[in-house]
């Protein structure tokens, strides 16, 4: 697995969707709910639990693992452009360049190029009978 988890450890979205995926899924397991953590404890007797529970372990580590997963991707890696990311991307000052298939013109986001009745697209005919 080839993730760049320096630039994820910087999005404070990575963090909350972790946090909340092993809170979720340990309180789940425990059947704890926020409301019965009521004092320092308690708190530390659940975290107790979790850490002398092994199958716990091993099911937060695949919690954290599926939460890093990008699903845009192929396979267990990042593309090589996001490898590159020296910290997370901001769409609104570096946004992304659509291009046509030709690569002649440039296309806004949500844009898709028009073909022709009887135009190849991806290799097949267009062209409905």
């Amino acid at each position: 697995m080839n993730f760049n988890f320096k630039v994820r450890a910087k999005n404070p979205l990575f963090w909350v969707a972790n946090i909340v995926a092993v809170l979720t899924y340990v309180g789940g397991y425990l059947g704890v709910k926020g409301t019965d953590i009521t004092s320092w404890d308690k708190l530390f007797s659940i975290v107790g639990d979790i850490v002398a529970n092994p199958y716990l372990i091993v099911m937060i580590i695949v919690t954290l693992v599926t939460t890093a997963i990008s699903y845009t991707d192929k396979g267990f890696k990042d593309t090589g452009i996001v490898q590159t990311y020296t910290k997370p991307r901001d769409e609104m000052k570096n946004p992304v360049e659509f291009m046509s298939p030709e690569g002649s013109e440039e296309l806004k986001p949500g844009e898709m190029p028009v073909l022709e009745e009887g135009e190849k697209q991806n290799g097949k005919n267009t062209k409905t009978d």
